[in-house]
């Protein structure tokens, strides 16, 4: 039994939540979090007013309340060690940034849109935004009249794909009006339509020379959306820690890659080591000694009897690691890169090193530089750097 805490329990999304859970034979609802509803007895579980009243045991939080939750959401996760589905909307960036240094300690499933209808659209419109390369892309929303934000997390969600499968070429506008030129071809226009009780409506359109493409999806209830957060949370509870979205949980059930991401990571370099007294052996012994593992290790070809050693931590053993490192080797000889990611593909269907030589291209081409690189037939593991960590992932996904 999957046991979750449903943050905004009260709101009309947890209530549908609430509802298919109790319908669901592997998910219960442990406890609910509403402000506005502490200790509310209509529900069949115990309501808390507050992430810090809340005692309950659980397996997953699913959040469906809003951005102002996010840091007690944020706090609750990292001192009970619990993956979090993250389905409210309306982030700012600076939250978001928050998001993926907590995927970097827990599982953290975010995404605009719980639709598996709309993320195999963002998937579509990847595949539309290679093929039709030159034409203008406008998206257009529909919800209804009681909805906050404006565009939508979903509309921006699908701006996104298609701006990562066009290296990052695309500026969004969001108004018109006061301006008097032609249209630019460097820009998608979003907009945003609210009125009667449209639960959720999205046409993305290509237009081309004599022609356009239309792809629109419609939600014609929200009890989709409950079906696609309560399956992120059946997904997340056996995942490590990283960054996740719907197109993982679609691929979970194929033979498809999931990629991870892990941001907390860094590489040391020892160079100049010699290759006849001892001194590799004697590294990683001592290494070992005190519980940690490098990764990736990479030795380059030795000259003159001279080496250098590279190989991937986790940073939170970097400061130990690189003492360690110090009482054997000359802390001048020592190097460290601690802004990178380690991105993890893992697949049954991975084709082996023509995949890494084909992704290893694509990230290049795209001008993400490839720190270090490992594949066969069960996956690929790669270095690069921090900042590109979601592009990179498209990429690779994209060249799958």
């Amino acid at each position: 039994m999957l046991d979750i805490i449903l943050s905004g329990c009260g709101g009309k999304m947890g209530r549908y939540i609430a509802q298919c859970a109790a319908e669901s034979p592997d998910v219960s609802v442990a406890a609910g979090i509403d402000p506005f509803l502490s200790g509310e007895s209509r529900f069949d579980f115990p309501v808390f007013g507050s992430f810090g009243d809340c005692a309950v045991k659980a397996d997953v939080i699913v959040d469906f309340s809003s951005p102002a939750a996010l840091d007690s959401i944020i706090s609750y996760a990292e001192l009970h060690h619990l993956p979090v589905v993250f389905a409210t909307t309306g982030y700012s960036n600076e939250q978001i940034a928050k998001i993926k240094t907590l995927s970097q300690s827990v599982p953290v499933f975010r995404s605009g849109n719980m639709s598996l209808g709309i993320n195999l659209m963002t998937e579509l419109l990847r595949t539309c935004t290679h093929v039709l390369k030159g034409y203008d892309i406008e998206i257009t929303e529909k919800h209804h009249n009681q909805k906050l934000d404006a565009p939508s997390g979903t509309a921006l969600m699908l701006a996104d794909a298609i701006n990562s499968a066009s290296d990052e070429q695309y500026d969004y506008v969001y108004d018109r009006h006061e301006r008097r030129e032609k249209r630019p071809a460097n820009e998608i226009g979003i907009h945003s339509v609210r009125g009667g009780t449209i639960v959720g409506e999205h046409t993305v359109l290509f237009a081309g020379r004599d022609e356009f493409l239309e792809i629109t999806h419609t939600a014609q209830s929200r009890q989709l959306f409950a079906v696609g957060a309560l399956k992120a949370a059946r997904f997340l509870q056996v995942q490590p820690c990283g960054l996740y979205n719907m197109s993982d949980v679609i691929n979970s059930g194929s033979a498809a890659p999931r990629i991870g991401i892990n941001g907390d990571s860094a590489i040391i370099r020892v160079s100049d080591i010699s290759i006849n007294d001892g001194m590799i052996s004697d590294m990683f012994a001592l290494l070992a000694k005190n519980g940690i593992s490098p990764e990736l290790i990479n030795q380059s070809s030795a000259f003159n009897g001279r080496t250098d050693v590279s190989f991937c931590v986790s940073a939170d053993v970097l400061h130990e690691t690189v003492e360690l490192l110090c009482s054997l080797a000359d802390r001048r000889k020592i190097s460290v890169n601690s802004d990178i990611c380690r991105i993890s593909v893992d697949s049954s269907s991975f084709d082996g090193s023509v995949a890494v030589s084909r992704i290893t291209a694509a990230l290049y081409e795209n001008r993400i530089p490839v720190y270090m690189v490992t594949g066969n037939e069960a996956g690929l593991s790669l270095c690069a750097p921090r900042e590109d960590a979601e592009r990179a992932a498209d990429i690779i996904r994209d060249n799958l």
